[in-house]
């Protein structure tokens, strides 16, 4: 079968303990339930592969008597699972070189977009800033921040590599309590709280929040890679407090608030969070990549009209509050 003419072989070691194949990587321990064949069958042809000869002559030269379907069944089985690699004409990266690719993509779709969004451009000449915009931008964050459990929440599970699961799971709860931050500036101006988190944020934050959770729940590597945007990329305060700050318009203790949030992600390291978590990875193939570079243009995308809504509503002398 010219379909099996590849050459595989493991990526774990293989051991067989009650009449069960157990697959042991360097992360993880599998029991390995559903086969095409009897275990201690699935085992003695799985030992065969070396990497340098094909199922077809595996088969012809150990005269096995598994069949050339269920060969490929338990292929197919294991090589979904990262248990086996096929060897197929494909490139791999690392997650450090994915990562590094990817933001390749990043700047230069904020150059063109983003960093020419009328809202960073005013934060350029922050006394042409309208008050109502710096109070509209903390709504805003505080609306994404209290939907972030739904984003991030999916990817917990992550069970391609344990350092990245942990990772994972140490910035998800060091983040837990970020919206009530927002929140607690925003009460500083009098605003009432149950007003706000009863509030309707604006459709492009839900849309951006929407996207996130969808990326996390079924394309996690992809999700990661967004963070590196989400945290903020630089290590230093947001032009967002900066502009607020120089405009001299704000409350002072609403500012410090404010700026106490960008200071935890700094703090914390979380601007490269998205590096850190792909690094964790040791292969991705540049299918995947490629994927997930043309991901990245929907996500930019959302991100601009983020901070275009925020501008365009907010800018214009709408209420505040968005009510059901």
């Amino acid at each position: 079968m010219s379909d099996l003419n590849y050459c595989p072989h493991l990526n774990c070691t293989l051991t067989l303990s009650d009449n069960h194949l157990v697959a042991i990587t360097d992360e993880d321990e599998f029991t390995i339930n559903v086969l095409p064949v009897a275990p201690k069958e699935a085992y003695n042809f799985l030992l065969l592969l070396d990497g340098k000869t094909s199922v077809p002559e595996i088969l012809k030269k150990n005269k096995t008597q598994i069949s050339h379907e269920d060969a490929a069944l338990l292929i197919e089985c294991l090589s979904e699972s990262g248990l086996l690699i096929r060897n197929l004409p494909t490139e791999f990266l690392t997650g450090k070189q994915a990562i590094l690719e990817i933001e390749d993509v990043q700047n230069r779709l904020m150059d063109k977009s983003l960093y020419n969004n009328i809202f960073w451009k005013k934060c350029i000449s922050p006394d042409l800033i309208p008050e109502n915009v710096f109070i509209g931008m903390a709504i805003e964050n505080y609306h994404l921040l209290a939907r972030g459990s739904s984003f991030d929440a999916p990817a917990l599970h992550f069970h391609g590599c344990r350092k990245t699961r942990q990772a994972l799971n140490a910035v998800f709860c060091s983040e837990h309590g970020h919206a009530e931050i927002i929140l607690s500036a925003l009460r500083i101006l009098g605003m009432d709280e149950n007003d706000i988190t009863s509030s309707v944020p604006l459709p492009e934050t839900l849309g951006l929040a929407n996207s996130l959770a969808y990326w996390s729940a079924s394309d996690p590597l992809f999700f990661f890679s967004t963070m590196e945007i989400l945290e903020g990329k630089d290590s230093s305060v947001d032009s967002y407090v900066i502009a607020m700050e120089q405009s001299g318009k704000m409350n002072a203790q609403f500012v410090e608030k404010i700026k106490s949030h960008s200071l935890i992600n700094i703090k914390h390291n979380h601007t490269s969070f998205g590096r850190q978590l792909l690094a964790t990875i040791p292969v991705i193939s540049r299918e995947s990549l490629n994927r997930m570079k043309r991901q990245t243009h929907l996500f930019i995308e959302l991100y601009n009209a983020y901070y275009q809504a925020i501008w365009d509503y907010y800018s214009c002398g709408n209420s505040l509050v968005r009510s059901i």
